[in-house]
């Protein structure tokens, strides 16, 4: 599992992906997005609030075995990606 994003209109949208087994051969294609965090602006918000509150964290993302600490490691991968700000 893993951050992605796309560029579309001039905006810079933010998905969490997944390797996608069942494609793999039947497509170039081999992730699909399992959650929109809409735009970088607003991904950045959000996920900046489930920092802070992990209990908002979307059941789902948890499941997948997500909390505070993969919450910070995603942000600081963006920064390291230059797709947001210090």
């Amino acid at each position: 599992m893993w951050l992605s994003h796309t560029k579309a209109k001039g905006n810079i949208y933010l998905y969490l992906a997944v390797y996608d087994s069942e494609n793999y051969k039947k497509e170039k294609r081999r992730e699909r997005h399992i959650f929109s965090f809409g735009r970088i602006d607003k991904a950045v918000m959000l996920l900046h609030s489930w920092k802070k509150n992990p209990e908002n964290i979307p059941e789902e993302i948890q499941e997948l075995g997500c909390n505070k600490v993969t919450v910070s490691s995603w942000i600081n991968k963006l920064r390291e990606r230059n797709l947001i700000e210090n």
